[in-house]
């Protein structure tokens, strides 16, 4: 992990949902970048003058491109939403990190994956971690109607080991205290979502 400041180029954006950007992040050399563990987050520095933290989504075993998600928040203070509106392919954008706040337990344990709307993000990498590493694990994501699961196709391809709540389609809110009550002694829990979730989790 590195506090030292990066200046990385957009390589590419791509549409996740209506709401949020992929955007894939690579040194100006095409050298190896800094390197990170599942559940690490980047700083930008934007040039509105203003610093944001994003969650890496991408495998830890891959240095050669960082992968953010970045979801359009409506009530922005100029964070989301200038990225959304001016970060462009091309752009030369100064990074800090990675540095890791949410650390992954790569145990032989189940890990039981929780995810809230753009909270996906750092679960998508523990998730190719935990596949890399041959580990048991499950994934809960909540969203509020099906336009919102981001990397869908991704999920998709563990259809035995992925439960998708969708909010406007089913009764209530993703029972957490059902998940936890049915749960082996021994797993590990992981939750990333919006604060009613958190205070929920």
């Amino acid at each position: 992990m590195t506090e030292e400041r990066i200046t990385l180029r957009v390589k590419s954006s791509t549409w996740e949902t209506p709401e949020v950007r992929l955007f894939e992040l690579r040194a100006l050399d095409d050298a190896p970048l800094p390197e990170f563990t599942a559940g690490a987050h980047i700083d930008l520095h934007l040039p509105n003058e203003l610093v944001r933290s994003y969650s890496l989504a991408g495998d830890q075993d891959d240095r050669w491109r960082y992968h953010i998600g970045v979801a359009l928040d409506r009530g922005s203070r100029g964070g989301s939403a200038f990225i959304h509106a001016k970060m462009q392919v091309g752009d030369l954008v100064p990074v800090t990190g990675p540095r890791n706040h949410f650390r992954l337990d790569e145990g032989e344990h189940l890990s039981i994956l929780i995810a809230g709307g753009i909270g996906i993000t750092p679960i998508i990498s523990m998730i190719r971690r935990l596949e890399a590493l041959g580990r048991r694990w499950h994934l809960y994501v909540a969203v509020r109607d099906r336009s919102a699961l981001a990397f869908a196709e991704q999920l998709a391809a563990y259809p035995d080991k992925v439960t998708v709540h969708i909010d406007n389609e089913q009764a209530g809110l993703l029972d957490l205290a059902g998940i936890a009550a049915q749960a082996e002694p021994t797993t590990h829990f992981y939750c990333c979502g919006p604060n009613g979730m958190l205070s929920a989790f």
